[in-house]
């Protein structure tokens, strides 16, 4: 087919435009291809980051519990060892060196805000006696019986210790007149106690001395030693007695 010269200059201006049209359909095709494809790299790490993040909070969540659990222990440990040192081996009460810290404490605290403050020397009768009679392992036995009952018929508030040997004391913050019907309900409750050791059943008594706390006092020490003195008045009248420290007139 023969075409008017004007015709086939139109044809090919014609074929011409599709064909930029195209490649310029095509470019464009291939700048939205790589443009997907730069998106879809993006979605691939942006997953591959979200998953490496999540096994990182993973990880420090389990080295968080870890540490946590370590501390726990650590917290114990410090707590276990805190008791130890303050604790009577034998008895489980308060030992001598925690018996004075709390001491110099309560006087300090008495004499400045006042209050009352009363401490008991309480001491077994014939204790070398039961040792020499019965073994070292009755004297123990007899030392946790009758710490038990210091403890049980104590108030929580009341500080109850070894104070050395089978000498014990305590710190109530009580009036004398109360202090000294606290130590009878003591003597009564040791006293009237069968302490079962082996095939034997034994029975102990307990003499103490009781002081209050006075502004006069120069410290702690002469606090122990009027309840120490008064202690020795009951073991000199007979034993198995309570005396309370008096000033001589």
């Amino acid at each position: 087919m023969n075409l008017h010269p004007d015709n086939a200059e139109r044809l090919q201006q014609q074929v011409a435009a599709a064909k930029r049209d195209l490649k310029l359909a095509l470019a464009s095709e291939i700048v939205l291809l790589d443009e997907l494809e730069r998106k879809n790299k993006e979605i691939t790490e942006l997953k591959q980051a979200e998953q490496r993040l999540a096994a990182a909070l993973s990880d420090l969540k389990l080295a968080l519990a870890s540490e946590k659990v370590l501390l726990d222990e650590l917290d114990k440990k410090n707590k276990e060892l805190t008791e130890l040192s303050i604790t009577d081996g034998l008895t489980g009460l308060y030992n001598h060196r925690f018996l004075q810290e709390r001491l110099e404490f309560e006087v300090k605290r008495a004499r400045r805000y006042g209050g009352n403050l009363s401490c008991m020397m309480i001491d077994i009768d014939h204790f070398k006696l039961l040792n020499d009679t019965h073994g070292h392992q009755c004297g123990d036995f007899v030392l946790r019986e009758l710490s038990n009952i210091l403890r049980k018929q104590s108030r929580e508030v009341d500080i109850c210790g070894r104070y050395g040997g089978e000498e014990f004391l305590i710190l109530t913050n009580v009036a004398l007149e109360y202090a000294e019907q606290f130590a009878g309900k003591l003597r009564t409750a040791i006293g009237c106690h069968a302490f079962e050791f082996e095939s034997k059943s034994l029975h102990v008594t307990v003499s103490i001395g009781i002081a209050d706390f006075t502004p006069g006092m120069k410290d702690r020490h002469e606090l122990i030693e009027k309840a120490d003195l008064a202690m020795y008045r009951a073991k000199q009248d007979g034993r198995n007695l309570i005396r309370v420290w008096k000033e001589k007139t």
